[in-house]
């Protein structure tokens, strides 16, 4: 038989640990769905490149659609410029098929221009897609 002040006790620590875990999300995913990017056709992308025009998919199934695109996270080192997007998100529970999303063009306007850096997807380096194929050719859409 329980006792009453550890079941109450188990019971208020899962809920503890159930919210932890509902909360510690995925950092620039926490508004909205993962989003892969390519280079849109056409691009001449130099050192002096401060804008480039992308293309955004979404990355799970949605029915063919890929919704809205949300302001990308930008993220600068010495060696690239990382581009994160997320895109809204879809109905909770609704099941969609998976007969590949519309490509969005989306224009990034970078804070500095591009220099002798990488320009690499963040959806193929900070979550699940980066076993999709546009990720494992590669990561980075422009290399220096």
């Amino acid at each position: 038989m329980a006792r009453p002040g550890r079941s109450g006790s188990a019971r208020a620590l899962a809920v503890m640990l159930m919210a932890a875990v509902l909360s510690s999300g995925c950092g620039a995913l926490d508004d909205g769905a993962a989003a892969m990017w390519d280079l849109a056709a056409g691009q001449m992308i130099d050192a002096g490149t401060t804008t480039v025009v992308v293309t955004v998919t979404r990355v799970e199934c949605n029915n063919g659609v890929t919704g809205t695109v949300n302001a990308p996270d930008i993220r600068t080192s010495d060696d690239e410029v990382v581009i994160t997007f997320t895109v809204s998100p879809d109905e909770p529970g609704t099941a969609a098929a998976c007969p590949g999303n519309d490509g969005v063009e989306y224009e990034v306007r970078l804070p500095e221009a591009v220099g002798d850096r990488a320009l690499v997807d963040g959806a193929c380096v900070s979550t699940g897609a980066g076993d999709a194929a546009a990720c494992t050719r590669a990561a980075a859409r422009r290399a220096p």
